[in-house]
């Protein structure tokens, strides 16, 4: 399974996102999840749990939909 890899977008970076093109919001769980978008496949290929234990490891890359 390919590795998912973290960005944080909680701050406002020093430097810009660079091809921001390459990146999808993806909603899940009352979250949206920024990924590349390459990350997408591996992302629908997972369960429930594999998905909540991702986010609850690494929620700077959840944010609330409400």
């Amino acid at each position: 399974m390919k590795q998912i890899p973290i960005h944080r977008f909680r701050e406002i970076p020093k430097e810009p996102v660079k091809d921001m093109d390459n990146y999808v919001l993806v909603h899940w769980s009352n979250k949206a999840l920024m990924l590349e978008k390459d990350q997408l496949e591996d992302w629908y290929k997972r369960s429930f749990e594999e998905h909540d234990d991702f986010v609850r490891r690494h929620p700077e890359v959840a944010f609330s939909d409400k």
